[in-house]
């Protein structure tokens, strides 16, 4: 994995924003299913399989605005793509459990380095 993240603070704002662009190779991925037992309700079956490799990149942002010294909202958001690339019969398909983006909002009553 290679990642290289820039962060600015805006001292007037009492704000922090954030950006990393990330990349990586993953060798020898082992993808997970749950499938329901055909005869046994509530039964789940776990199958396993070896995809080989995969390449994933995005960009993660965040940022937190401060309004006093124990107030702050922050959020955050990533953007992900991933893809398989060795086995013939999946290459081009992305991963599971890999969303395409995530991201959350949500307020802190922390003590501020700000205010």
């Amino acid at each position: 994995m290679l990642d290289f993240g820039i962060d600015a603070t805006i001292k007037d704002l009492a704000m922090t924003l954030s950006a990393t662009p990330y990349y990586g190779r993953i060798t020898d991925v082992v993808s997970y299913r749950y499938d329901a037992h055909p005869t046994q309700p509530g039964v789940s079956i776990i199958r396993t399989e070896n995809l080989g490799g995969a390449k994933i990149y995005g960009l993660e942002l965040s940022a937190e605005k401060y309004f006093n010294k124990y107030l702050n909202l922050f959020a955050s958001l990533t953007l992900n793509h991933s893809e398989i690339i060795d086995d013939p019969k999946k290459n081009g398909n992305q991963l599971r459990n890999s969303p395409d983006y995530w991201g959350s909002v949500g307020l802190n009553y922390p003590q501020s380095r700000y205010c």
